[in-house]
């Protein structure tokens, strides 16, 4: 009989913490987004960690469980959470300078007469909710071929007994 190993669902933990975190950093570029034209706001960046060494472990060792080899990584130990999987560490604002505008006559000027836009980059934010996306689109599609070889292991054990 095939026996499920404990990694097979440690990866898909894994996989579904990636899921949410990306679904968590398009949540906060499409705030960035709404807030573009709030005077000063200031553009909000999510720092990830990740315990990528651990990560590719898994993947490697359910490939070669599947009989698909690969070559495993042999990058140090990085240190991260040992639960695994990508996690949203903190929030930092960016620091790029936000533009200033003199408008004397505009009623949310400074005493200098001066307004300050946003740091938003629009640009920077959609390629950001665009990548978040892909991850997670890629995540779901790996997800779903684990649970097919999942289901093709208990047909085989099935089929045996």
């Amino acid at each position: 009989m095939i026996s499920l190993a404990v990694s097979d669902f440690a990866l898909l933990k894994k996989i579904g913490t990636s899921i949410a975190t990306n679904q968590e950093v398009f949540k906060i570029r499409a705030e960035n987004m709404v807030e573009k034209d709030v005077s000063g706001y200031k553009a909000k960046i999510p720092v990830l960690i990740s315990s990528d060494d651990e990560f590719r472990g898994e993947i490697h060792r359910a490939s070669s469980r599947y009989g698909r080899r690969r070559r495993a990584s042999n990058s140090k130990e990085s240190g991260m959470p040992k639960s695994g999987g990508v996690f949203i560490k903190k929030l930092i604002e960016d620091q790029t300078p936000c533009e200033r505008e003199y408008d004397p006559e505009n009623p949310e000027a400074d005493e200098d007469g001066y307004i300050v836009w946003s740091n938003v980059n629009p640009t920077r934010e959609i390629l950001a909710m665009t990548d978040a996306e892909s991850a997670v689109s890629m995540n779901i599609e790996v997800e779903k071929a684990i649970l097919r070889m999942i289901r093709q292991d208990l047909s085989i054990a099935n089929a045996r007994e």
